[in-house]
């Protein structure tokens, strides 16, 4: 969240966003090729710290899934696969919640090799 992008003052969500949030199903931006969402991760983030991220996400996200619901693209049933190609190139600018945590994630987690790392040096004096 410290990135320049994403630390900002935001302007807060609206109870109806927050609503909107709250939703399951698929946000646009989700469905992208390449990347792994089937990998299950647990931690415990804090509870500021999840809604700065979540409202970041939201807010750069904004223009992109305006544009979607505009084109009448929100909803994956009954879209022509023109429809739903068109709706993956707008939604691959759509930010997540989780785009933001797998990055933190991949730039400040300690990785496996570095523990290892750190371990064999401990085990050494």
């Amino acid at each position: 969240m410290a990135q320049p992008d994403l630390a900002r003052d935001w302007r807060p969500l609206t109870e109806e966003e927050k609503a909107e949030l709250s939703l399951p199903g698929m946000w646009p931006g989700s469905e992208r090729p390449g990347e792994d969402f089937g990998t299950p991760f647990a931690c415990t983030l804090d509870y500021d710290l999840v809604w700065r991220a979540r409202t970041a996400a939201w807010r750069i996200s904004e223009p992109w899934i305006e544009e979607i619901l505009r084109q009448g693209l929100g909803n994956l049933r009954g879209l022509t696969e023109e429809q739903r190609d068109r709706r993956a190139a707008l939604g691959a600018h759509v930010l997540t919640f989780g785009a933001i945590v797998r990055q933190g994630i991949a730039d400040h987690w300690p990785t496996k090799g570095v523990l290892q790392t750190e371990s064999r040096k401990g085990s050494d004096q």
